[in-house]
């Protein structure tokens, strides 16, 4: 094996992020990759699914390859010859994804370690190279893929891709690496929050904090109280309908990412009175009368309390992670 070069000191001094004890070695040998991969031990629709996600990355990316070189052709310039080269460490025609535990839910305390490792063999250099990606759950072997993916390069050399041996052993620095969207100021139809959740992958973040109402619109269709968005949001159309929300849920779990909702409370709440009468408190001017404007909830009615435990039961059981975000933010206080 060629002399290691452990750039991962220099690189993550500032960029320490999702790294913990990180281990990052590339080393001189070139190898070229040609697909597919393969998995042994547990599987799950988690781990089948990124394998299909992956796959057709990775398929885009030989054919940008492919073009390139088809463009250096028409121009008369050679194309690097990489089995020529001192370095050239041979093909690696698959990798093997090892994980011992395949789980369906991303949870908070999830395991998204791994350890990816692709070289030539020292001990038999007649054996093609080898590509092996072990993880303890499918949430590591998510991150693992994704490290693998943005490691290959075009090579030029038909759908092969180019790629350095390199052994790489990582984990989380933080449990928590969260993206915040604000659908109640900001509406996003479902194909923008999946193309949000596609951008949370690439760098592995794994927390979807989805600020889904707040003063502005109530877009979030609730089966108990459908007046909410009903009179709340800012038009019928701009709405999350049960179906469109469990989609959401449905993609970002695949990607091992947790959707917590934020629903807003006491203030923050002024759509939620369009569609509930009674449940604001009504403000004051400066001198304490009465302004006809209403904000937060009253928490002197015990009908609001009511109402809020059943909705929040709903919410409850429309998401399946443990965390519910309720806010907790300002409340004018001329209205209390």
């Amino acid at each position: 094996m060629a002399e290691s070069i452990p750039f991962v000191d220099r690189l993550f001094t500032y960029l320490h992020i999702f790294s913990h004890s990180l281990q990052s070695f590339v080393y001189q040998n070139w190898l070229l990759f040609i697909p597919p991969v393969q998995v042994t031990g547990s599987t799950c629709d988690v781990l089948e699914n990124a394998l299909t996600r992956y796959a057709r990355v990775l398929q885009r990316e030989a054919a940008v390859g492919r073009a390139l070189a088809r463009q250096e052709q028409r121009a008369g310039r050679r194309l690097r010859g990489w089995r020529n080269d001192p370095f050239f460490g041979g093909y690696i025609t698959s990798l093997r994804v090892e994980v011992s535990a395949c789980e369906r839910w991303p949870y908070p305390s999830m395991d998204e370690s791994y350890k990816l490792l692709v070289d030539v063999d020292e001990d038999a250099p007649d054996r093609a190279p080898t590509g092996r990606l072990t993880a303890r759950s499918s949430w590591g072997a998510l991150r693992g893929l994704e490290t693998f993916a943005q490691l290959l390069s075009p090579s030029g050399d038909g759908s092969s891709l180019l790629l350095n041996a390199t052994l790489v052993t990582d984990a989380p620095r933080f449990p928590h690496r969260g993206l915040l969207i604000d659908t109640s100021r900001h509406f996003l139809p479902v194909e923008d929050i999946k193309i949000e959740l596609d951008a949370m992958e690439a760098v592995k973040m794994n927390v979807l904090h989805w600020h889904i109402v707040d003063d502005q619109s109530f877009p979030w269709q609730s089966s108990l109280f459908p007046e909410l968005s009903a009179k709340g949001a800012y038009h019928p159309s701009l709405t999350y309908s049960p179906k469109d929300v469990l989609d959401v849920i449905q993609y970002a779990r695949l990607r091992g990412i947790r959707v917590m909702p934020e629903f807003d409370t006491p203030g923050h709440t002024r759509s939620w009175g369009e569609g509930r009468p009674g449940l604001l408190a009504a403000c004051h001017d400066f001198l304490g009368r009465p302004d006809g404007t209403y904000a937060n909830i009253d928490p002197t009615k015990p009908e609001n309390l009511d109402f809020l435990k059943q909705l929040f039961g709903e919410v409850a059981a429309t998401f399946p992670d443990p965390m519910l975000h309720l806010g907790g933010d300002e409340v004018p206080d001329f209205c209390w």
